[in-house]
């Protein structure tokens, strides 16, 4: 389990992440995207494609939103990168 928050973010920061979830592969790297009141500080990509982002939460929490959704839903809080991606690309 990839815990999210802080750490993680510090880590994404350095070096954009690859990561293997569910057969797919995915990357985490920093975003400064923004829409309406919502501000993402990383985006999850899959291939060329922007699938989702995560905002900024807690020390160990972090919220996720469907690139989409950015905006317009409110973004759903996790704890693991695992989680956050179920959501983001199920």
């Amino acid at each position: 389990m990839t815990t999210l928050g802080d750490q993680f973010a510090a880590q994404v920061r350095r070096q954009p992440m690859s990561v293997e979830h569910r057969g797919r592969t995915f990357t985490v790297r920093m975003s400064d995207a923004r829409a309406g009141l919502v501000a993402a500080y990383m985006e999850i990509v899959e291939g060329d494609e922007v699938v989702g982002y995560l905002t900024e939460y807690g020390n160990s929490e972090s919220g996720a939103v469907p690139a989409h959704l950015l905006g317009y839903g409110l973004p759903q809080i996790f704890r693991s990168l695992e989680a956050a991606l179920d959501h983001i690309a199920p």
